[in-house]
């Protein structure tokens, strides 16, 4: 049986800079060993400090909230949900390229890696943190795993966050907004 601390699946190869591709091979949620060490120390480096300060109402305001306190200019929070929609391996959504690259623009000058872990940031809190506000028993019903050369599921019931060192990062940010936005 699968659990939390088996390697994540490979998200395929990298594509050009601003691709949903690249996005996909660039963060920290993809990576194992390492690289995910690495780029997870770049997101924790970039929660740390942010406040929940709530910039309007609605489920999705926490994705305005955490722009601005990454520094973003007006990110269209649509744009985010497309690409959180194409975000997952074998995932699509009309536009998510063009989405992608518009919040992108959006964003601070950086490298890349630290780039796609601000887009990151983004995207996982999108629509987890909208089920969370809306009180969903579980915002995230499970995630993938590689076990034994396969792709299998392992769902998260009593581990709405996560456990592990995979655990969500932006946990403390998500119960604070939703508990701003019940």
């Amino acid at each position: 049986m699968a659990t939390l601390e088996d390697p994540v699946p490979s998200p395929g190869p990298a594509g050009p800079f601003g691709t949903m591709a690249w996005l996909r091979a660039t963060v920290s949620r993809f990576a194992n060993g390492e690289t995910y060490a690495r780029r997870r120390a770049i997101v924790e480096g970039l929660l740390d400090g942010l406040e929940p300060r709530v910039v309007g109402r609605g489920p999705y305001a926490p994705v305005a909230s955490l722009a601005r306190g990454l520094g973003a200019r007006e990110v269209d929070v649509e744009d985010v949900r497309t690409v959180a929609a194409a975000y997952h391996p074998g995932t699509d959504a009309p536009g998510a390229d063009e989405a992608l690259q518009r919040v992108i623009d959006k964003l601070p000058a950086d490298d890349e890696e630290t780039t796609a872990q601000r887009v990151a940031i983004l995207v996982q809190a999108c629509e987890a943190t909208a089920a969370l506000i809306r009180g969903d028993d579980l915002p995230v019903k499970h995630t993938k795993r590689l076990q034994d050369g396969e792709i299998v599921l392992v769902h998260l019931a009593g581990r709405p966050f996560g456990a592990g060192p995979r655990r969500c990062p932006g946990e403390r940010l998500a119960r604070a907004f939703a508990e701003a936005l019940r």
